[in-house]
């Protein structure tokens, strides 16, 4: 028999042949062997090695700058040439920008720089009046002088000096902060961006430093610069790297407005900036960041995993998640904490009434200026309420004072700007829009289309432009807007938008998490129809409480069961009581046993309450202990598994055959049997779409005395 044995390396494979059927005069049982070398999946360097797809898109990011560094002065060209302020013409700067293919065969170049164009030749160098020698040392002092000296604009040699300065402002166009990068201040006032305060701050710290000047003793950035090199400075990274977008902008307005030209005319909107577009200005146009939504992973409660039959391919489709700055994520997560909170009193644990939960939910977690708060000033409101002290340390509330409970800042600025009734307003404008039929509609805004700007927008003055000019609000309430628009964060939550509406639902009926996560998609499940019919919710609501204690029990009960068993498989052959007999009945020794493990799992003080039916749990317990001695029951397949099938009580109990421990009832299943029983149209599949607790994690662990369903 010949056997082909092979070694896989990253770059070579090595073979051999082996012959067991040799004679024994053979010295050896090989009969063949080689190697296949082949290149590598990765480069050697001097580093070591390196990936050919890192290398390759490694200068990737470079090119795409210089790509929108170019288009962006073509624009600009394009524009000035149309309104006479810059020389060269549109066919040489198409020559430039648009490349031919029929002339780079021919070796005359795909594209062509307007070297022999003269007028834009002596344009870039300076020289207005084209008598060959620069009429400016440097833009710097071109910009700084046209800030300064009031020029003749029918001229055309004028024009061309301000279409040179804004050509050099748009080569060379500042520094732009992050969308969130700005300092929200109570008054209301834009600030700039944090990173841009840092960097104008060392500008002018160097400039005192060098020449004992500010930044307020210049007109322009354009002027200041202008200055430093007039000291014999030159202009490198140290000064470039301080100025940011701002100034330039400041600068660009400043030259329109001295110049006596409109800053509303069509060159100020095409070159420095458009009130309907932010992104359209050719000087500081600045290409809309990528969408990273298909990056946002699904919902786990919504998710379904779906395998291809064909490829095996396995892929997870469902809902994307919603962010955590949605007002029905600020109601979800408020009210799953507020429906959590439990107090103390003579009669027992008491949970928030529903005008208590109301009070607590509009005066504390409606607020804006801090984000979260801690939990002491809701013992404090209840305590208010009910007229006596609570406190964590002595039991009678809980939840530490300590406990750091999130806010609803978003919701709060929108109430605020919007009123009481915010969250159902329906804006009207005076925008028409034509639907595809031709037809006129009148543009309106719900409050999710606001927060869809808040959430989406990265500009700060198309936020402030929208709130005034679509949302019609005066000066105070554009104000507030905007400081809405720094409070919006970006996060996301575990759930989906449609997920948390429907648990929001029984929230607000004052279901703890755990009951709403289970009822929020049965309405769905059953269908519409039968939902409708309040003695069904009736029916459903009244008895997901009691599913879920009686689960709960039942899982602590057979915990304690598998403990015992557990603890018997543990001991010595000659140890174990009743071993292999069918017939043993347990003793009061062995029952004295089982009760100190019990009353040690509940805790005494727990054991000790009247509210625990002591009777039908050490009964249960026996019982089915004493199962695992006996054989003859019932047999039933689950999953891989046999168990034998145990009745006791009205309850059916599943025991393994082979290895005698009981199996743990799912919740999920205790509720799916429920809607079988009741609603016999359901079928598998709708079940199936079941919400469980379990398949989400976002809350912490609460430490609750006692345990809602202990």
């Amino acid at each position: 028999m010949k056997t082909l044995g092979l070694d896989l390396g990253t770059n070579s494979i090595g073979w051999s042949i082996r012959n067991t059927d040799t004679n024994e005069e053979a010295t050896t049982q090989i009969e063949k062997v080689g190697v296949v070398i082949f290149e590598k999946g990765v480069g050697e360097g001097k580093s070591g090695e390196f990936s050919f797809a890192a290398q390759r898109t490694k200068k990737r990011s470079t090119r795409r700058l210089y790509q929108a560094r170019k288009y962006r002065l073509w624009k600009t060209l394009e524009i000035m040439i149309e309104h006479d302020f810059c020389p060269l013409t549109i066919d040489n700067l198409n020559r430039w920008r648009k490349y031919d293919k029929e002339k780079a065969i021919n070796g005359d170049g795909g594209r062509a720089y307007p070297v022999n164009d003269l007028l834009f030749d002596s344009w870039i160098k300076l020289d207005f009046n084209r008598d060959g020698k620069p009429d400016y040392s440097s833009p710097y002092q071109l910009r700084a002088e046209i800030v300064e000296k009031r020029l003749d604009l029918s001229v055309e040699s004028n024009r061309h000096k301000i279409g040179r300065a804004l050509y050099h402002i748009a080569q060379r166009r500042g520094f732009k902060s992050s969308r969130k990068d700005a300092i929200t201040e109570d008054s209301g006032e834009r600030q700039d961006a944090k990173s841009e305060r840092e960097k104008e701050k060392e500008f002018g710290k160097n400039l005192q430093i060098r020449y004992g000047k500010s930044l307020i003793d210049f007109p322009t950035i354009g002027s200041a610069l202008a200055f430093i090199e007039q000291q014999g400075d030159r202009i490198r990274l140290e000064w470039i790297q301080n100025t940011f977008r701002k100034h330039y902008k400041d600068e660009c307005t400043k030259i329109f407005e001295f110049q006596g030209i409109d800053i509303n005319s069509v060159l100020y909107h095409e070159l420095i900036e458009s009130s309907k577009n932010y992104y359209n200005g050719s000087i500081f146009r600045q290409r809309p960041l990528r969408s990273q939504k298909g990056l946002v992973g699904t919902c786990t409660l919504e998710s379904r995993i779906i395998k291809d039959s064909k490829s095996g391919q396995v892929t997870i489709s469902g809902k994307p998640r919603c962010p955590i700055s949605h007002p029905e994520f600020e109601e979800f997560r408020a009210l799953s904490f507020l429906n959590n909170v439990q107090y103390r009193i003579e009669n027992g644990w008491i949970s928030l009434s529903r005008e208590q939960k109301s009070e607590i939910y509009i005066k504390l977690f409606f607020r804006s200026s801090k984000p979260n708060f801690l939990f002491s000033e809701i013992r404090k409101v209840i305590e208010k309420q009910i007229g006596k002290t609570l406190d964590y340390g002595n039991r009678t509330i809980n939840y530490s004072d300590k406990t750091n409970v999130s806010a609803c800042p978003l919701s709060a600025y929108l109430r605020d700007i919007f009123g009481e009734n915010w969250y159902t307003i329906i804006i009207k404008t005076n925008l028409i829009r034509k639907t595809k039929d031709g037809n006129e509609h009148q543009i309106t805004y719900s409050i999710n289309d606001i927060w869809h700007i808040l959430f989406s927008f990265d500009n700060e003055d198309m936020v402030a432009d929208f709130a005034a000019v679509k949302l019609g609000l005066d000066e105070q309430y554009v104000k507030k807007f905007v400081r809405a628009w720094n409070t919006c964060k970006v996060g996301y939550s575990m759930l989906s938008l449609y997920a948390v509406k429907k648990i929001n639902q029984f929230l607000r009926e004052g279901f703890i998490y755990t009951e709403a996560v289970l009822l929020a998609n049965i309405p769905q499940i059953i269908g519409n129809d039968l939902w409708k019919d309040l003695e069904n919710q009736k029916l459903i609501k009244e008895n997901i409480s009691a599913l879920i204690r009686k689960n709960r029990e039942v899982k602590r009960i057979l915990s304690i069961v598998n403990n015992l068993i557990a603890e018997y498989k543990s001991l010595q052959v000659n140890e174990k009581y009743g071993y292999k007999d069918s017939c043993y009945n347990l003793t009061d020794f062995d029952k004295q046993k089982i009760v100190a493990t019990v009353i040690e799992t509940f805790g005494e003080s727990t054991w000790a309450l009247k509210t625990v039916d002591k009777s039908t749990i050490l009964d249960t317990v026996f019982f089915l202990f004493q199962c695992t001695f006996q054989n003859g029951f019932k047999t039933k397949l689950i999953g891989e598994g046999r168990y034998h099938v145990i009745e006791y009580n009205g309850q059916v109990f599943f025991k393994s055959s082979s290895h005698q421990f009981y199996k743990l009832p799912r919740l999920i299943d205790t509720i799916r049997d429920f809607l079988s029983d009741n609603f016999p149209s359901v079928t598998e599949k709708q079940l199936s779409k079941l919400y469980h607790p379990s398949m989400i994690g976002i809350h912490p662990t609460n430490r609750i005395f006692p345990n809602r369903y202990s």
